[in-house]
């Protein structure tokens, strides 16, 4: 150990001595019992009791070692023995560090006992100075120096004077335990030698403040208005104080004190987490919408259920900056999937993870399971939750296992790879056995069932995949297959290309022209930097449909193929994209259908393209998106109605927004005050939308 923590001792060892005993012994002795007999050599040499340690064993057992090799290697010649003879004058004396621990009954462990007590004498001493040091330090520093008042300018003479004022107002509320209240405080100026009264609580300013509000009572809506103005278009302090001068505009304090006072409605609370997230009462949210849905006869005693839709999503704000956007939708609402339809309830700068969103949403998981009824003018209506999202999110909250694993639907325990089988039925999954199943050490039959489920009071068919998604991701594989055989047509391997050339690869070139004329720029093929692998990027949702609704174009790239390859591949598209539609045409949210044969042709049209899909494809490209589309969507259409209500654009839209403000009307380098002020933001539109602000259309004549 390390001799600040143990105090030793150094021994000088001579070593002609400890060699000559060695050399005349090694023969009739084995190496331990001589290392035993050189450690009492010494001890007798230097007059201590030592204690034979492993240490000091393993030491001079080493030593010992040492010494019987130089002397066998002496026998070798002259030139060998005179090294040896160097060796011994060179190093006539072995130093030995003996611990504290390893003394004992000798006066020395007084010494060591004396050596310790100075140490820590010493370390008190000098914590004690480092204290006083940093105190001197902190009274020196220039905050803390006083100035006369008389040294300010005017202007911050009232800025000091008003932060007195609130001192002292501070320091004096323990009054209020005794039914006082301090009003004015008398000062005195040393230096003037005159007396100043301050005003603690000014019972004029409170009048005119009364006054004030009394008066603006007529320009409220107009201060309104520029509030719903300055957050709607992130418009800055600057720019809004630059338009007042000339135009007729709300000053840019009353603007500003009118947003905070607007945005304190609601409670704003940190997420019970060490990291940075914002979440707002789902409990408080939803009593305000059901009073604005029964003020508007939207709900009544007979139609007293309130579906309410909880999604969740991850998005890139920046650079290392990933956010958890989560929000409610009141499906009885007019326009669920509006992005002013999706209430935030928490904004978590953190990666979407169950283990995060496990303690991050453990207030909004507690409202949940609790709050399920609310009554309201004698009237009980009860709250009925849907989970919804992208298969990610949704595989996070049911506490399954990730997509790619070997049971990844979130619906049955279908395996991996007979998704593309018709014919294999398989089990259905339930809350309660997800739950269960998680407890298990054993990897067998678990089925993917890694961790207990969020909300774990809602049965999973009532889970909702997003329809949005699931159009987006097989889409993407249907392009992806479709480039491949462009690729295979222009002979381009998978693997790293020197060069891309247009002229050699014409079918590529050809996707690009295309793309371009139907209205797609934008989309070109290119080379990794590093891997020089072909790449290209993925299209978004209304260029994907622009796409599907010019399939008779894309028919004239696959030249080189013949009419029996070609067709099947436009109508495995065609079919599928009649299929989204028809996915569509249900719009209508009810807890259960009577269109009983469009829900059969549905079932008859999605088993129908799975077949012509794995007809020209392999059958490891159907993904879990494709066996929810088959299996398991007329089984919730036939349960919900509709699956189009639960679509996640309002909520990829919101996102957006919150991107764009979180740059533009945030502090975004103070971490979770960002997220405050976006919360807040998000106070003040639902504020102006319940109280009716809006802005007025400017009619065209």
């Amino acid at each position: 150990m390390p001799a600040s923590i143990h105090p030793s001792l150094e021994l000088n060892v001579n070593i002609p001595i400890i060699f000559d005993f060695v050399r005349a012994n090694y023969l009739n002795k084995s190496l331990t019992s001589l290392s035993f007999e050189v450690f009492e050599i010494i001890c007798k040499t230097h007059s201590v009791e030592l204690i034979f340690s492993s240490r000091l064993q393993s030491r001079i057992r080493c030593l010992v070692s040492n010494l019987i090799k130089r002397w066998k290697k002496s026998w070798s010649g002259s030139g060998a023995k005179k090294s040896f003879k160097n060796w011994c004058d060179q190093t006539s004396f072995w130093k030995i560090h003996v611990l504290s621990t390893e003394l004992a009954g000798h006066a020395l462990v007084n010494k060591v006992k004396t050596l310790k007590s100075q140490a820590k004498k010493l370390k008190r001493e000098n914590r004690n100075r480092e204290i006083t040091r940093l105190a001197r330090r902190s009274l020196s520093h220039k905050r803390f120096k006083a100035r006369d008042i008389s040294s300010y300018s005017r202007s911050q003479q009232f800025k000091v004077k008003s932060r007195l004022k609130d001192h002292c107002a501070a320091v004096l509320k323990f009054l209020g335990l005794h039914g006082y209240e301090a009003h004015t405080v008398q000062v005195k100026n040393s230096n003037t030698k005159e007396f100043e009264t301050f005003t603690v609580v000014d019972t004029a300013e409170k009048n005119e403040a009364s006054n004030s509000s009394k008066l603006s009572e007529k320009n409220l809506e107009k201060i309104n208005l520029a509030v719903l103005v300055k957050d709607s278009y992130n418009i800055s302090d600057e720019a809004f104080n630059a338009l007042a001068k000339i135009s007729n505009l709300p000053r840019l304090c009353a603007v500003k004190k009118q947003g905070k006072q607007i945005g304190k409605n609601l409670s704003v609370t940190k997420t019970p987490s060490d990291k940075p997230g914002i979440q707002r009462s789902l409990e408080e949210l939803l009593k305000l919408k059901i009073e604005d849905l029964a003020r508007c006869k939207k709900i009544d005693a007979e139609h007293s259920d309130i579906h309410v839709k909880l999604t969740g999503d991850g998005t890139f704000v920046g650079k290392h900056i990933h956010f958890v956007n989560v929000t409610f939708t009141v499906l009885n609402d007019e326009d669920p999937n509006s992005p002013h339809s999706h209430h935030p309830l928490a904004i978590l700068c953190d990666l979407e993870k169950y283990d995060s969103l496990k303690v991050q949403l453990s207030d909004i998981i507690q409202t949940v399971e609790c709050f399920t009824e609310y009554i309201l003018d004698g009237v009980k209506y009860s709250i009925v939750y849907y989970p919804s999202g992208d298969y990610k999110f949704l595989l996070t909250v049911c506490g399954l296992n990730s997509a790619n694993s070997k049971y990844p639907c979130i619906y049955c325990k279908r395996e991996k790879g007979t998704l593309h089988n018709l014919s294999v039925e398989s089990a259905s999954r339930t809350t309660a056995e997800i739950a269960c199943l998680a407890q298990k050490t054993s990897k067998v039959n678990k089925y993917c069932c890694a961790r207990t489920p969020l909300f774990a009071t809602i049965p999973i068919d009532r889970v909702i995949i997003d329809v949005l998604h699931m159009f987006l991701r097989i889409s993407d594989v249907l392009f992806n297959l479709l480039i491949i055989e462009l690729r295979r047509l222009d002979a381009i391997q998978s693997r790293a290309l020197k060069e891309f050339d247009r002229n050699q690869a014409t079918h590529c070139a050809d996707l690009e022209k295309l793309l371009s004329d139907i209205g797609i720029p934008g989309f070109s093929f290119y080379l990794g930097k590093e891997s020089k692998v072909l790449k290209w990027r993925d299209l978004t949702g209304p260029e994907k449909i622009k796409l599907f609704r010019n399939l008779h174009r894309v028919k004239d790239l696959l030249q080189g193929m013949s009419e029996e390859e070609v067709q099947p591949i436009i109508d495995v598209w065609h079919e599928f994209f009649e299929i989204y539609e028809l996915l569509r045409s249900f719009n209508e949210f009810c807890t259960g259908t009577n269109d009983g044969p469009k829900i059969e042709e549905l079932r008859v049209r999605v088993n129908r393209w799975l077949e012509m899909f794995v007809g020209i494809y392999h059958y490891r490209h159907v993904t879990p998106y494709m066996h929810l589309l088959v299996k398991h969507a007329a089984e919730l259409i036939e349960r919900h109605g509709s699956l189009s209500i639960f679509n996640a654009q309002g909520l990829e839209k919101l996102n957006h927004l919150m991107t764009v403000d979180y740059f533009k009307s945030t502090n975004h380098w103070q971490g979770i005050k960002a997220l405050d002020q976006l919360m807040r933001k998000q106070n003040r539109k639902l504020w102006l939308a319940r109280n009716q602000i809006k802005l007025q259309k400017k009619t065209q004549h």
